[in-house]
């Protein structure tokens, strides 16, 4: 399955398991960031994001820039206290 066709089926499954005023609150903030163009200054495939260092979630630093050597990487950042902290987690 493509990576589109599940983040539309796990979003679809999310929505059965959260409640309707958190839905709609999300839905909100989603149409905010559109409107505000952010989508329009976000890097897209190919471009090199800026050099930063993170705390994974066993306590390591990694550094982007190392990483750059490594090869093409995909990094995503959630935002929230509802993350969990494995998702920080780097498994090279």
């Amino acid at each position: 399955m493509a990576p589109q066709q599940q983040l539309e089926q796990q979003k679809r499954s999310s929505i059965n398991k959260v409640a309707p005023e958190i839905i709609q609150t999300m839905a909100q903030v989603t149409a905010d960031l559109k409107a505000s163009g952010i989508e329009n200054r976000a890097l897209g495939r190919g471009d090199q994001g800026p050099g930063f260092t993170l705390t994974n979630a066993r306590g390591e630093e990694i550094c982007l820039t190392d990483l750059f050597s490594r090869g093409p990487m995909v990094v995503n950042i959630y935002r929230g206290r509802w993350c969990p902290t494995e998702m920080w987690s780097y498994t090279p």
